[in-house]
């Protein structure tokens, strides 16, 4: 097969390795997928942590060492991870989905899908296309 840009042969090796019966490929894929379940979740909690635990702090247990700038930058780090947080499962999203299109044998929209999620991790080195 002939890939003309990077993402291509990425979402192909991807999806080789999960239906690889080789053991050691099938837990790459399956790896892969606790990995970002894992660390969108800490990303997640941890912005909460940092947007609950400033307001804890500061109106629960009358802290004066919190002063109003360092309650704003924290609120402010909290959203941001946060938004990370939820732009990382979008993207985990879209690749399962890309993986469930190309199950059922729909390519093209498996590949939108594959580099809509690339956009989504900030990965453009991908998304550019192969010179020979």
């Amino acid at each position: 097969m002939i890939y003309n840009y990077i993402y291509e042969y990425n979402f192909h090796e991807l999806i080789s390795s999960k239906k690889s019966k080789d053991e050691k490929e099938n837990k790459k894929f399956k790896s892969f997928v606790k990995t970002r379940v894992i660390w969108g979740t800490l990303l997640l909690l941890l912005g909460i942590v940092l947007i609950v635990g400033t307001i804890i702090t500061k109106y629960v247990f009358k802290s004066k060492e919190i002063n109003l700038a360092s309650e704003i930058l924290l609120y402010i780090l909290g959203i941001v991870i946060i938004f990370v947080g939820i732009d990382f499962f979008a993207g985990f999203i879209l690749i399962i989905k890309a993986i469930k299109h190309q199950e059922n044998k729909n390519i093209e929209k498996a590949l939108k899908l594959y580099k809509f999620s690339q956009i989504l991790s900030f990965n453009f080195a991908s998304i550019k296309k192969i010179n020979f």
